[in-house]
């Protein structure tokens, strides 16, 4: 199942190439658009690492309680809500001791999920689908926090609430089922 998946990974990676350079580049030439690779808008951070940078000063500032939070909104730059960065967020907001442990608590849930997703991964018949929903789901949230890396996608609340879908999608397919209670029947 995590093969195939790769694969189709991979083929929309090739196909999201493809598409961009008929719409970017070739689309973009045809009609005299302006897009060239020497415009900086493709290969910019688009001020993130100035975001970071501002954002690491301040944490080294305040390390052990960080400034409160939401005061990232209120101290930069208006325009800018949130240092596009989850780690940096937490650690700006809520200090370094809060960060340490929110990731021990993100290690220990990835550390379980692997343990609870790679053997359903790795089951004999390919086309058995009982093992591709919690690979799926697991990869979703994985992709979810790169992402969370070099984009605000954490602090949007249409993204919380798609990330707790998700999350307890993945916690209802993996959890234990635990004993029932038998209830007499009169």
């Amino acid at each position: 199942v995590a093969r195939r998946w790769s694969y189709y990974q991979f083929l929309a990676l090739l196909a999201a190439l493809v598409l961009y350079g008929v719409i970017y580049v070739w689309l973009a030439e045809l009609r005299g658009i302006d897009g060239g690779d020497a415009s900086g808008d493709r290969f910019s951070s688009s001020g993130r690492v100035d975001l970071w940078q501002y954002s690491w000063s301040r944490i080294r500032e305040n390390p052990w309680l960080g400034l409160g939070p939401m005061h990232f909104a209120a101290k930069f730059d208006p325009r800018v809500g949130h240092p596009h960065n989850a780690l940096l967020q937490i650690a700006y907001e809520w200090g370094l001791p809060a960060l340490a442990l929110v990731l021990s608590i993100v290690t220990l849930t990835i550390k379980r999920t692997v343990q609870l997703v790679w053997p359903l991964a790795r089951q004999g018949d390919p086309a058995e689908q009982s093992a591709s929903g919690p690979v799926i789901l697991a990869a979703a949230l994985f992709a979810c926090g790169v992402h969370a890396m070099v984009s605000g996608v954490l602090v949007m609340p249409y993204i919380q609430l798609w990330l707790c879908l998700v999350g307890g999608c993945l916690w209802g397919v993996l959890a234990p089922t635990g004993k029932r209670l038998r209830t007499r029947r009169a």
